[in-house]
């Protein structure tokens, strides 16, 4: 029995916060990558992913059915009281995708993924198919703040989430896409209840771009805060992002490891889990339920098979 295997079984009935410690006890990404091995595995929500172990971040959801979980429970709590289409920006390969769609379908809405790379955007598509997931749309361009086109940064090896925007000197190494923004006529005509943005620097950008459905719907948004990338990639920074934030009448949270901690800019710290949850000051007062729904989950042995 290999690795990949042992780890599944034994981290089959362990709680989210504990089986990852074990995971990487067990199985590295390196003897992931090493193995090789296509999968298929179900998800917390119900379908059934297909990966390769040779991604991590594949590697991660067929040990566990979940890659990001905490982003699933809270996704999955807001459309409870917030019915709407969740657009997430940066699929990559479909970890998150796949759950947002059994959550959709559960609520009768839709799902809207932009994922440009090719490959990934194919992995998600055979996810699609193979589990009948008609709530889905995948959109095969950049997301920004302005419609054109732009070169980006193909990821590399099997880091499948690293692509980025650029404008390089040398396109080696670099891709021309269609860019799009999220105010867009779809979007325009559907009430959005969450925007979840992993764009490895461009988040700021990204709303900046959808500002005028964000005025509209006021939807929750989770972002991922690299405060590197933003500097380096997104050409912002922070306090900018948190004040755009605030002009907009959002509280920001860390999703930290047992719950939601607000995010304060004046003693601002680098967490492990770069993501944050913004949520519209006038629907605060569901904020306790998203904290504790994180909390219960991540000690919560079945999760596989019963979300809380």
């Amino acid at each position: 029995m290999n690795n990949f295997a042992k780890a599944q079984i034994v981290c089959k009935f362990l709680p989210p916060i504990i089986s990852q410690y074990v995971r990487n006890k067990i199985l590295t990404f390196k003897e992931g990558e090493a193995l090789s091995i296509n999968f298929r595995k179900k998800a917390i929500t119900g379908s059934q992913f297909i990966g390769n172990t040779n991604d991590f971040h594949a590697l991660k959801f067929g040990v566990h059915g979940y890659f990001d979980w905490r982003n699933v429970i809270l996704v999955n709590e807001i459309l409870k009281s917030n019915k709407g289409t969740i657009v997430e920006v940066g699929a990559n390969i479909g970890t998150e995708t796949i759950c947002f769609a059994d959550i959709a379908k559960k609520q009768q809405v839709d799902v809207i993924a932009f994922e440009p790379v090719p490959a990934n955007y194919d992995a998600i598509f055979a996810i699609k198919k193979e589990n009948n997931l008609n709530e889905l749309m995948i959109i095969n361009k950049l997301v920004s703040n302005e419609i054109g086109r732009s070169f980006f940064k193909m990821p590399d090896g099997n880091e499948s989430g690293s692509g980025f925007i650029s404008n390089p000197i040398s396109k080696e190494g670099f891709r021309e896409f269609e860019v799009t923004t999220l105010n867009f006529e779809l979007l325009d005509k559907k009430k959005s209840a969450v925007f979840a943005i992993d764009v490895e620097g461009f988040e700021f950008n990204v709303l900046l771009g959808g500002i005028d459905i964000i005025k509209k719907d006021r939807p929750f948004l989770i972002l991922e805060v690299n405060e590197n990338y933003l500097v380096k990639r997104g050409n912002t920074t922070i306090k900018e992002l948190d004040t755009f934030l605030g002009e907009l009448e959002y509280k920001s949270f860390y999703i930290d490891k047992l719950g939601l901690k607000e995010v304060d800019i004046s003693n601002f710290k680098v967490k492990s889990n770069k993501n944050w949850i913004c949520i519209p000051k006038e629907k605060m007062a569901i904020k306790g339920k998203l904290s504790n729904s994180i909390f219960y989950n991540a000690l919560n042995p079945l999760i596989n098979y019963r979300i809380l």
